[in-house]
């Protein structure tokens, strides 16, 4: 999508970046360390009921960063609201180690059946419940964050703001505690819905404010796993340092695995990253969004819709790995709403898709590594819950044709072949029991690692 279809012109992303700009030297090689998808509110017009709006409130989100630096910026988003907001306070901190890991038998997600499941956070009140030491950060560790020099900044509707660099020792794989304040009513709010991070919200301006441990009554509350207004955290990289974008559905967003684990396969990937000395400066930033489609926007934009301002914009983008098109082929009712282009898609479609990924991609140098789709059931072992639809012989058919052009057209860079990897060899059709989830559609954690353990790191030289 163009700036100036979300809103941006040229002069207006110039000036988003001004502040920037004029505290870095041109030596400076910022890299992402950490990001989420902005997505549309969940509003009406995608029947998952009213946007949420915030008013006199602080956020406090928890991330994790995928590459170390010494000078870190942080992204806040207004991309799409509907008026000017207001951010003030803004901080960041080191979580206190191992206050956001669950009690036992806690974080696993139930089964979607509803759709009205997404906005519920697909998370128990027990596991809220048990995520509220999270909330605390190293003390000492917190800096303010400034947009321009000033403590407070209005983000126009459609925009970006990046903060000014800050001196902060930010760690890959240590999390990090963000807080803002929102002093007036939001409206509808930009959000990341399916984040698998418990964040915490707090009445007022407690930005800042550490809760002291054990905790037993403090302002902050677990708020559920979306992240809100915030998309990425960037530090200053090596001039080596570069990033592969995991661009994608659910399966890249890591819908179904443990909540607050960072179970996700990108995550995964950034460990054997950064376990390896050859490839420490290479970053991993999941632009997976779940229920996204390739094709057309549906819950949040699609892949090639938002392809220039999430991925092809970003100068440290070197490579990307292409996992789409299920959402496309299946067309589930839950995505074909009416307005959004329900009717059937082809495997071709997909495949043409794909295919302008892979050329916009390459115009800019970057490369692009497609992946094959998972197995989303057959009849004899179907998907469950929301995602029967993904199960019918056409689907499957389509799944099998366009994995066919992956494997065989050469138009990627590279192949990763995802569904040989987790398929079960009795059933082609289904994932391998032991790494599936309870819907039959997406992996568990343990398959999750198993995607992320097939792809070879050379790729990323």
């Amino acid at each position: 999508m163009s700036l100036t279809a979300l809103g941006l012109t040229a002069a207006e992303s110039t000036a988003t970046a001004a502040p920037l700009e004029a505290t870095q030297t041109t030596a400076d090689n910022w890299v992402g360390s950490w990001s989420a998808t902005p997505m549309t509110p969940l509003g009406p017009d995608n029947t998952l009921g009213m946007p949420l709006t915030f008013v006199n409130q602080t956020l406090r989100q928890i991330v994790r960063p995928h590459l170390s630096g010494e000078v870190a910026r942080v992204r806040l988003t207004n991309r799409y609201g509907t008026q000017p907001i207001t951010f003030q306070d803004a901080k960041i901190a080191k979580q206190v180690p191992g206050t956001d890991n669950l009690p036992a038998g806690l974080g696993l997600p139930p089964l979607p059946t509803s759709i009205t499941d997404f906005p519920g956070q697909l998370v128990s009140a027990a596991t809220l419940a048990g995520a509220v030491q999270g909330a605390a950060f190293v003390p000492g560790s917190s800096k303010p964050l400034t947009f321009g020099g000033a403590t407070s900044v209005t983000i126009p509707a459609g925009q970006d703001r990046y903060s000014d660099p800050v001196p902060f020792a930010v760690r890959a794989l240590e999390n990090l505690v963000i807080d803002f304040y929102v002093p007036n009513l939001t409206g509808a709010s930009t959000q990341h819905t399916i984040g698998n991070q418990i964040n915490y919200l707090a009445l007022g301006n407690v930005s800042g404010v550490n809760p002291v441990l054990p905790l037993t009554s403090v302002p902050f509350l677990p708020s559920g796993i979306s992240y809100y207004f915030l998309s990425g955290v960037d530090v200053v990289g090596a001039p080596t340092a570069r990033s592969v974008v995991t661009l994608g559905n659910s399966l890249t967003d890591g819908l179904m695995s443990t909540i607050n684990a960072n179970n996700r396969y990108p995550d995964f990937l950034t460990e054997r990253l950064q376990n390896s000395a050859a490839y420490k400066d290479v970053s991993v930033l999941n632009e997976g969004v779940a229920g996204q489609r390739l094709l057309f926007s549906n819950i949040g934009p699609s892949t090639l819709n938002s392809l220039d301002l999430n991925v092809l914009s970003r100068p440290d983008v070197k490579y990307i790995v292409l996992e789409t098109g299920i959402n496309d082929l299946a067309n589930p009712p839950f995505i074909g709403i009416p307005g959004r282009h329900p009717e059937p898609i082809t495997a071709q479609q997909v495949i043409n898709g794909m295919q302008q990924v892979i050329t916009a991609a390459h115009a800019r140098g970057i490369k692009v590594y497609a992946t094959t789709i998972t197995p989303a059931g057959d009849l004899t072992r179907p998907a469950r819950g929301l995602f029967t639809t993904y199960s019918l012989p056409d689907v499957v058919a389509k799944r099998l044709a366009v994995n066919n052009w992956i494997r065989t057209s050469g138009a990627a860079d590279a192949v990763i072949d995802f569904d040989a990897t987790i398929r079960d060899p009795l059933n082609t059709n289904s994932l391998r029991i032991p790494f599936a989830s309870v819907d039959n559609l997406h992996p568990n954690d343990a398959g999750y690692k198993l995607l992320a353990d097939s792809i070879d790191l050379s790729l990323f030289n």
